[in-house]
């Protein structure tokens, strides 16, 4: 994923000046390839149980097709092959979720969803929530109009701060995300707060290899800026943490929830 050009890319820099920004086209296309396979070794385990799931009950539906086939109905057998063509979809999008992860792109600007990439996000990381005990909710604060930004790389931010979200405390917590039109800008608000645990980074039994953090705040805001948004952190020594990120949206009327 290669980021586009910053805005000063053209303009004759004075030495040390190219030193001074931060963060630079390179590090911020390392970054992203690093969060992609950092995110996918996350993911990977829950898109292998969800996948399971649908593989097992088409394997239960053609045995008992072949086992019964002297004895059910026509319309018993044709109800069983549409619940097995119904699991094989079922899986279908999970495998097409897991493409979409993983494929490797131009970076683009696409007109999208967000409350769409918002749900997309909360499905794959649902495993991991479960098992982390962590309960995840999401609210649409009146209609909101489709977002124009790249999406591959929002998909990433997003799955990164969940993922961080959940990871930052030890024994289990409550996030939120609230979706709402502020001006011209789509605002998605993401809150965490502890479930009567301690944050993970405090944690007596805390290593350093599982304290996933925010990336570093610099990086974090360049790739954003270079989305077209912005993002606002917040964190609190009461084992609270606020991200809001800003995007502009297009000049439509807005798509009634």
């Amino acid at each position: 994923m290669n980021p586009p050009k910053g805005r000063d890319e053209g303009r004759r820099m004075n030495p040390g000046e190219e030193e001074k920004m931060s963060p630079s086209a390179s590090e911020e296309s390392l970054y992203f390839r690093s969060l992609k396979h950092s995110l996918v070794g996350f993911l990977v385990p829950g898109f292998c149980h969800e996948l399971n799931n649908p593989i097992h009950n088409i394997l239960l539906t053609l045995e008992t097709l072949i086992e019964e086939d002297q004895i059910l109905r026509p319309e018993e057998r044709m109800e069983m092959v549409r619940e097995a063509l119904e699991e094989a979809e079922r899986a279908r999008v999970w495998v097409k979720d897991l493409q979409e992860l993983t494929r490797d792109g131009p970076w683009e600007e696409v007109a999208f969803s967000v409350e769409d990439l918002v749900d997309q996000c909360l499905r794959w990381v649902r495993n991991e929530s479960k098992a982390r005990r962590f309960r995840m909710t999401k609210t649409v604060k009146g209609p909101l109009r489709d977002c124009r930004a790249d999406k591959s790389g929002l998909r990433l931010v997003l799955l990164h701060l969940l993922w961080s979200g959940m990871h930052f405390f030890n024994d289990g917590g409550k996030g939120s995300i609230a979706l709402e039109m502020k001006g011209e800008d789509i605002l998605v608000e993401l809150h965490w707060t502890a479930g009567g645990g301690s944050l993970q980074r405090n944690g007596p039994s805390s290593r350093r290899s599982e304290q996933p953090a925010l990336m570093e705040g610099e990086v974090l805001k360049g790739l954003i800026g270079n989305m077209g948004g912005r993002i606002e952190v917040e964190e609190e020594a009461s084992g609270e943490r606020r991200v809001r990120l800003f995007f502009p949206c297009l000049r439509e009327s807005p798509r009634g929830r």
